[in-house]
Protein backbone atom coordinates (compact mmCIF):
# COMPACT_ATOMS: atom_id res chain seq x y z
CA UNK A 1 0.00 0.00 0.00
CA UNK A 2 1.39 3.34 -1.06
CA UNK A 3 0.33 6.86 -2.03
CA UNK A 4 0.32 8.02 -5.66
CA UNK A 5 1.42 11.39 -6.99
CA UNK A 6 1.16 12.86 -10.49
CA UNK A 7 3.23 15.93 -11.33
CA UNK A 8 2.25 17.97 -14.42
CA UNK A 9 1.31 14.91 -16.47
CA UNK A 10 0.38 15.52 -20.12
CA UNK A 11 -0.57 12.96 -22.78
CA UNK A 12 -1.19 13.77 -26.44
CA UNK A 13 -2.51 11.69 -29.31
CA UNK A 14 -1.49 13.71 -32.35
CA UNK A 15 -3.13 17.10 -31.96
CA UNK A 16 -5.54 15.85 -29.27
CA UNK A 17 -4.47 16.60 -25.69
CA UNK A 18 -6.06 13.76 -23.70
CA UNK A 19 -4.47 14.69 -20.36
CA UNK A 20 -3.49 18.31 -19.88
CA UNK A 21 -0.98 19.20 -17.14
CA UNK A 22 -2.60 17.04 -14.45
CA UNK A 23 -1.17 17.16 -10.93
CA UNK A 24 -2.79 14.97 -8.26
CA UNK A 25 -1.90 13.40 -4.95
CA UNK A 26 -3.70 10.26 -3.74
CA UNK A 27 -3.10 9.48 -0.09
CA UNK A 28 -2.05 6.07 1.15
CA UNK A 29 -5.14 3.95 1.87
CA UNK A 30 -7.51 6.43 0.20
CA UNK A 31 -10.48 5.65 -2.05
CA UNK A 32 -9.92 8.25 -4.77
CA UNK A 33 -12.33 8.71 -7.69
CA UNK A 34 -11.62 10.25 -11.10
CA UNK A 35 -14.99 11.57 -12.28
CA UNK A 36 -16.00 13.15 -15.56
CA UNK A 37 -17.88 12.72 -18.84
CA UNK A 38 -16.77 10.39 -21.62
CA UNK A 39 -13.60 11.63 -23.30
CA UNK A 40 -12.50 13.82 -20.39
CA UNK A 41 -9.16 12.00 -19.89
CA UNK A 42 -9.93 10.02 -16.74
CA UNK A 43 -9.23 6.56 -18.19
CA UNK A 44 -6.05 7.79 -19.90
CA UNK A 45 -4.91 9.17 -16.53
CA UNK A 46 -5.60 5.78 -14.93
CA UNK A 47 -3.68 3.98 -17.68
CA UNK A 48 -0.71 6.30 -17.14
CA UNK A 49 -0.76 5.41 -13.42
CA UNK A 50 -0.91 1.72 -14.38
CA UNK A 51 1.99 2.04 -16.82
CA UNK A 52 -0.14 1.06 -19.82
CA UNK A 53 0.53 4.53 -21.30
CA UNK A 54 3.62 6.72 -21.01
CA UNK A 55 3.09 10.45 -20.44
CA UNK A 56 4.61 12.88 -22.93
CA UNK A 57 5.41 15.20 -20.04
CA UNK A 58 5.38 14.95 -16.26
CA UNK A 59 6.13 12.24 -13.72
CA UNK A 60 4.30 9.56 -11.72
CA UNK A 61 5.36 8.58 -8.20
CA UNK A 62 4.36 5.67 -5.97
CA UNK A 63 5.38 7.01 -2.58
CA UNK A 64 8.81 8.52 -3.23
CA UNK A 65 9.59 6.12 -6.11
CA UNK A 66 9.50 7.57 -9.62
CA UNK A 67 7.65 4.93 -11.68
CA UNK A 68 7.11 7.06 -14.80
CA UNK A 69 9.11 4.72 -17.07
CA UNK A 70 8.54 1.54 -15.05
CA UNK A 71 6.56 -1.18 -16.91
CA UNK A 72 3.20 -2.29 -15.44
CA UNK A 73 4.55 -5.61 -14.17
CA UNK A 74 7.12 -3.82 -12.00
CA UNK A 75 4.66 -1.41 -10.39
CA UNK A 76 2.86 -4.02 -8.24
CA UNK A 77 -0.57 -2.76 -9.19
CA UNK A 78 -3.82 -4.59 -9.93
CA UNK A 79 -6.43 -3.36 -12.39
CA UNK A 80 -10.13 -4.18 -12.72
CA UNK A 81 -11.62 -3.27 -16.10
CA UNK A 82 -15.14 -2.46 -17.28
CA UNK A 83 -15.36 -5.87 -18.94
CA UNK A 84 -15.16 -8.84 -16.57
CA UNK A 85 -12.08 -10.25 -18.35
CA UNK A 86 -12.42 -13.73 -16.82
CA UNK A 87 -11.23 -16.82 -18.68
CA UNK A 88 -14.34 -18.83 -19.72
CA UNK A 89 -12.50 -22.18 -19.83
CA UNK A 90 -11.15 -21.84 -16.28
CA UNK A 91 -13.01 -22.34 -13.02
CA UNK A 92 -13.29 -19.42 -10.63
CA UNK A 93 -10.45 -20.76 -8.48
CA UNK A 94 -8.09 -20.92 -11.46
CA UNK A 95 -9.12 -17.46 -12.70
CA UNK A 96 -8.13 -15.98 -9.36
CA UNK A 97 -4.98 -18.09 -9.09
CA UNK A 98 -3.63 -17.41 -12.59
CA UNK A 99 -1.57 -14.23 -11.85
CA UNK A 100 -0.15 -15.91 -8.74
CA UNK A 101 0.95 -18.93 -10.80
CA UNK A 102 2.52 -16.65 -13.41
CA UNK A 103 4.49 -14.93 -10.64
CA UNK A 104 5.73 -18.25 -9.33
CA UNK A 105 4.07 -18.42 -5.92
CA UNK A 106 4.21 -21.87 -4.23
CA UNK A 107 0.96 -23.92 -4.29
CA UNK A 108 0.22 -23.50 -0.57
CA UNK A 109 0.57 -19.71 -0.82
CA UNK A 110 -1.65 -19.65 -3.91
CA UNK A 111 -4.29 -21.64 -2.03
CA UNK A 112 -4.19 -19.25 0.93
CA UNK A 113 -4.37 -16.11 -1.18
CA UNK A 114 -7.16 -17.38 -3.47
CA UNK A 115 -9.36 -18.38 -0.55
CA UNK A 116 -8.69 -15.13 1.32
CA UNK A 117 -9.54 -13.04 -1.77
CA UNK A 118 -12.68 -15.11 -2.37
CA UNK A 119 -13.71 -14.58 1.26
CA UNK A 120 -13.27 -10.82 0.96
CA UNK A 121 -15.65 -10.62 -2.01
CA UNK A 122 -17.97 -13.35 -0.67
CA UNK A 123 -17.59 -15.96 -3.43
CA UNK A 124 -16.06 -18.82 -1.41
CA UNK A 125 -18.88 -21.14 -2.54
CA UNK A 126 -18.30 -20.36 -6.24
CA UNK A 127 -14.67 -21.44 -6.60
CA UNK A 128 -15.56 -24.69 -8.40
CA UNK A 129 -17.85 -23.07 -10.99
CA UNK A 130 -17.13 -21.83 -14.52
CA UNK A 131 -17.81 -18.16 -15.47
CA UNK A 132 -20.80 -19.11 -17.65
CA UNK A 133 -22.47 -20.46 -14.50
CA UNK A 134 -22.23 -17.05 -12.80
CA UNK A 135 -24.26 -13.86 -12.95
CA UNK A 136 -22.68 -10.62 -14.15
CA UNK A 137 -22.23 -9.42 -10.59
CA UNK A 138 -20.53 -12.66 -9.58
CA UNK A 139 -18.15 -12.46 -12.55
CA UNK A 140 -17.18 -8.94 -11.54
CA UNK A 141 -16.45 -10.23 -8.03
CA UNK A 142 -14.14 -12.82 -9.56
CA UNK A 143 -12.26 -10.05 -11.36
CA UNK A 144 -11.96 -8.09 -8.11
CA UNK A 145 -10.79 -11.19 -6.19
CA UNK A 146 -8.12 -11.83 -8.82
CA UNK A 147 -6.90 -8.25 -8.41
CA UNK A 148 -6.77 -8.56 -4.63
CA UNK A 149 -5.02 -11.93 -4.55
CA UNK A 150 -1.68 -10.49 -5.66
CA UNK A 151 -1.72 -7.95 -2.76
CA UNK A 152 -1.15 -4.87 -4.94
CA UNK A 153 0.37 -1.61 -3.79
CA UNK A 154 -2.36 0.22 -5.68
CA UNK A 155 -5.75 -1.04 -6.89
CA UNK A 156 -7.00 0.59 -10.11
CA UNK A 157 -10.62 0.27 -11.27
CA UNK A 158 -11.95 1.48 -14.62
CA UNK A 159 -15.77 1.74 -14.49
CA UNK A 160 -16.07 -1.80 -13.05
CA UNK A 161 -19.82 -1.56 -12.35
CA UNK A 162 -21.07 -0.03 -15.58
CA UNK A 163 -22.09 -3.41 -17.09
CA UNK A 164 -24.33 -4.27 -14.13
CA UNK A 165 -28.03 -3.48 -13.93
CA UNK A 166 -29.18 -0.62 -11.69
CA UNK A 167 -30.14 -2.64 -8.59
CA UNK A 168 -26.99 -4.76 -8.73
CA UNK A 169 -24.86 -1.61 -9.07
CA UNK A 170 -26.29 -0.27 -5.82
CA UNK A 171 -25.42 -3.51 -4.02
CA UNK A 172 -21.97 -3.69 -5.62
CA UNK A 173 -21.19 -0.10 -4.61
CA UNK A 174 -21.81 -0.94 -0.96
CA UNK A 175 -19.67 -4.06 -1.22
CA UNK A 176 -16.78 -2.17 -2.83
CA UNK A 177 -16.91 0.50 -0.14
CA UNK A 178 -16.83 -2.15 2.60
CA UNK A 179 -14.05 -4.04 0.86
CA UNK A 180 -11.83 -0.97 0.53
CA UNK A 181 -12.51 0.00 4.13
CA UNK A 182 -11.48 -3.48 5.31
CA UNK A 183 -8.36 -3.81 3.14
CA UNK A 184 -7.30 -0.12 3.27
CA UNK A 185 -5.82 -0.52 -0.21
CA UNK A 186 -4.97 2.68 -2.04
CA UNK A 187 -7.73 2.62 -4.65
CA UNK A 188 -8.13 4.83 -7.72
CA UNK A 189 -11.52 4.43 -9.37
CA UNK A 190 -12.74 5.85 -12.69
CA UNK A 191 -16.41 6.57 -13.34
CA UNK A 192 -18.73 8.93 -15.22
CA UNK A 193 -21.48 8.26 -12.65
CA UNK A 194 -21.56 11.14 -10.16
CA UNK A 195 -23.78 9.18 -7.72
CA UNK A 196 -21.20 6.39 -7.68
CA UNK A 197 -18.45 8.92 -6.99
CA UNK A 198 -20.38 10.58 -4.16
CA UNK A 199 -21.09 7.22 -2.49
CA UNK A 200 -17.65 5.64 -2.83
CA UNK A 201 -15.02 8.35 -2.66
CA UNK A 202 -12.99 9.74 0.20
CA UNK A 203 -12.04 12.40 -2.34
CA UNK A 204 -13.08 13.13 -5.92
CA UNK A 205 -11.20 14.72 -8.81
CA UNK A 206 -13.64 16.16 -11.37
CA UNK A 207 -12.15 16.20 -14.87
CA UNK A 208 -13.17 17.75 -18.18
CA UNK A 209 -11.27 18.14 -21.47
CA UNK A 210 -8.15 16.57 -19.99
CA UNK A 211 -7.94 18.91 -17.00
CA UNK A 212 -8.66 18.50 -13.31
CA UNK A 213 -11.23 21.14 -12.34
CA UNK A 214 -11.64 20.43 -8.64
CA UNK A 215 -10.40 17.97 -6.03
CA UNK A 216 -11.99 17.44 -2.64
CA UNK A 217 -14.36 15.40 -0.47
CA UNK A 218 -17.71 14.72 -2.19
CA UNK A 219 -19.65 16.96 0.19
CA UNK A 220 -17.29 19.89 -0.48
CA UNK A 221 -17.53 19.53 -4.25
CA UNK A 222 -21.32 19.34 -3.98
CA UNK A 223 -21.74 22.32 -1.66
CA UNK A 224 -18.98 24.54 -3.07
CA UNK A 225 -18.45 23.67 -6.75
CA UNK A 226 -15.48 25.52 -8.22
CA UNK A 227 -17.15 26.18 -11.59
CA UNK A 228 -20.41 26.06 -13.49
CA UNK A 229 -19.37 22.74 -15.06
CA UNK A 230 -18.71 21.07 -11.69
CA UNK A 231 -21.98 22.44 -10.26
CA UNK A 232 -23.95 21.03 -13.20
CA UNK A 233 -22.13 17.70 -13.41
CA UNK A 234 -22.51 16.90 -9.70
CA UNK A 235 -26.02 16.41 -8.39
CA UNK A 236 -29.17 14.54 -9.39
CA UNK A 237 -31.52 16.09 -10.33
CA UNK A 238 -29.12 18.72 -11.71
CA UNK A 239 -28.67 22.18 -10.27
CA UNK A 240 -30.85 25.04 -11.50
CA UNK A 241 -28.74 27.50 -13.51
CA UNK A 242 -29.86 30.84 -14.96
CA UNK A 243 -28.39 34.25 -15.71
CA UNK A 244 -28.85 37.58 -13.99
CA UNK A 245 -27.53 41.15 -13.89
CA UNK A 246 -25.78 42.51 -10.81
CA UNK A 247 -27.52 45.65 -9.52
CA UNK A 248 -27.21 47.69 -6.28
CA UNK A 249 -30.20 45.75 -4.90
CA UNK A 250 -28.88 42.30 -5.79
CA UNK A 251 -28.89 40.03 -8.84
CA UNK A 252 -31.83 40.68 -11.13
CA UNK A 253 -32.73 37.37 -12.81
CA UNK A 254 -35.91 38.68 -14.45
CA UNK A 255 -38.52 37.05 -12.25
CA UNK A 256 -37.00 38.28 -8.93
CA UNK A 257 -34.04 40.18 -7.50
CA UNK A 258 -31.85 37.84 -5.47
CA UNK A 259 -30.03 39.31 -2.46
CA UNK A 260 -26.28 38.79 -2.07
CA UNK A 261 -23.88 39.49 0.78
CA UNK A 262 -22.65 43.06 1.17
CA UNK A 263 -19.79 43.72 -1.23
CA UNK A 264 -19.77 40.17 -2.56
CA UNK A 265 -20.40 41.13 -6.20
CA UNK A 266 -19.24 44.77 -6.24
CA UNK A 267 -16.72 44.19 -9.04
CA UNK A 268 -19.50 42.66 -11.17
CA UNK A 269 -21.82 45.67 -10.91
CA UNK A 270 -23.82 45.99 -14.14
CA UNK A 271 -22.47 42.68 -15.46
CA UNK A 272 -24.15 39.37 -16.19
CA UNK A 273 -23.44 36.42 -13.90
CA UNK A 274 -24.63 32.81 -13.69
CA UNK A 275 -26.77 31.91 -10.69
CA UNK A 276 -27.19 28.36 -9.37
CA UNK A 277 -29.44 26.80 -6.75
CA UNK A 278 -29.93 23.10 -6.13
CA UNK A 279 -33.44 21.56 -6.34
CA UNK A 280 -33.45 20.67 -2.63
CA UNK A 281 -33.01 24.39 -1.87
CA UNK A 282 -36.14 25.29 -3.87
CA UNK A 283 -39.21 24.56 -1.73
CA UNK A 284 -42.96 24.47 -2.14
CA UNK A 285 -43.52 25.57 1.47
CA UNK A 286 -42.60 28.94 2.96
CA UNK A 287 -39.90 29.49 5.57
CA UNK A 288 -38.69 32.72 7.18
CA UNK A 289 -36.20 34.57 4.97
CA UNK A 290 -36.90 32.50 1.84
CA UNK A 291 -37.52 34.28 -1.49
CA UNK A 292 -41.04 33.78 -2.86
CA UNK A 293 -41.77 33.50 -6.58
CA UNK A 294 -44.82 32.23 -8.43
CA UNK A 295 -45.01 30.01 -11.48
CA UNK A 296 -46.78 27.21 -13.32
CA UNK A 297 -46.16 23.50 -12.85
CA UNK A 298 -44.59 22.27 -16.07
CA UNK A 299 -43.87 18.63 -15.16
CA UNK A 300 -44.05 16.57 -11.96
CA UNK A 301 -41.70 13.59 -11.71
CA UNK A 302 -42.67 10.92 -9.18
CA UNK A 303 -39.53 9.34 -7.65
CA UNK A 304 -41.41 7.23 -5.12
CA UNK A 305 -40.40 8.84 -1.83
CA UNK A 306 -40.47 12.35 -3.26
CA UNK A 307 -41.36 14.46 -6.27
CA UNK A 308 -39.22 16.60 -8.54
CA UNK A 309 -41.45 19.47 -9.62
CA UNK A 310 -40.45 21.52 -12.67
CA UNK A 311 -41.93 24.99 -12.34
CA UNK A 312 -41.97 27.55 -15.15
CA UNK A 313 -41.10 30.98 -13.72
CA UNK A 314 -40.70 33.65 -16.40
CA UNK A 315 -38.23 32.27 -18.93
CA UNK A 316 -36.70 29.84 -16.41
CA UNK A 317 -37.64 26.26 -15.48
CA UNK A 318 -36.91 25.70 -11.77
CA UNK A 319 -36.57 22.21 -10.34
CA UNK A 320 -37.85 21.78 -6.79
CA UNK A 321 -37.76 18.67 -4.59
CA UNK A 322 -40.88 18.04 -2.54
CA UNK A 323 -42.42 15.33 -0.38
CA UNK A 324 -45.85 16.46 -1.51
CA UNK A 325 -47.31 16.55 -5.00
CA UNK A 326 -48.52 20.05 -5.97
CA UNK A 327 -52.31 20.27 -5.92
CA UNK A 328 -52.75 23.04 -8.49
CA UNK A 329 -51.15 24.20 -11.72
CA UNK A 330 -50.13 27.59 -10.28
CA UNK A 331 -47.73 27.31 -7.35
CA UNK A 332 -45.45 29.44 -5.20
CA UNK A 333 -41.88 28.31 -4.77
CA UNK A 334 -39.45 29.51 -2.14
CA UNK A 335 -35.69 29.88 -2.70
CA UNK A 336 -33.22 29.62 0.18
CA UNK A 337 -30.97 32.69 -0.32
CA UNK A 338 -28.17 31.17 1.78
CA UNK A 339 -27.80 28.37 -0.79
CA UNK A 340 -27.24 30.47 -3.91
CA UNK A 341 -24.13 29.92 -6.04
CA UNK A 342 -22.67 32.58 -8.35
CA UNK A 343 -20.36 31.99 -11.31
CA UNK A 344 -18.48 34.34 -13.64
CA UNK A 345 -20.27 34.35 -17.01
CA UNK A 346 -17.03 34.52 -19.00
CA UNK A 347 -14.76 32.10 -17.10
CA UNK A 348 -17.60 30.10 -15.46
CA UNK A 349 -15.49 30.03 -12.25
CA UNK A 350 -17.08 30.32 -8.83
CA UNK A 351 -17.19 33.98 -7.77
CA UNK A 352 -16.97 33.55 -4.00
CA UNK A 353 -17.15 30.78 -1.39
Amino acid sequence: MVGVRLEHVTKRYGKVVAVDDVSLEVKEGEFFVLLGPSGCGKTTTLRIIAGLEEPDEGRVFFGEEDVTRLPPGKRKISMVFQSYAVWPHMKVYDNIALPLKVQGYPPEEIERRVREAARLVQIEDLLDRYPQQLSGGQRQRVAVARALAVTPRVLLMDEPLSNLDALLRVQARAELKRLQRDTRLTTIYVTHDQVEAMVLADRVAVMNRGRVLQVGPPEEIYSKPSSRFVAHFIGSPPINLFEGTVTPRGVDVGFVVLPVGAGSLEEYSGKRVIVGIRPEDVHLTASPGFIEVEGSVWVTENLGGEYVVLVSVGDVILRARSREKPESERVKVYLDPSKLHFFDKETEARIFS
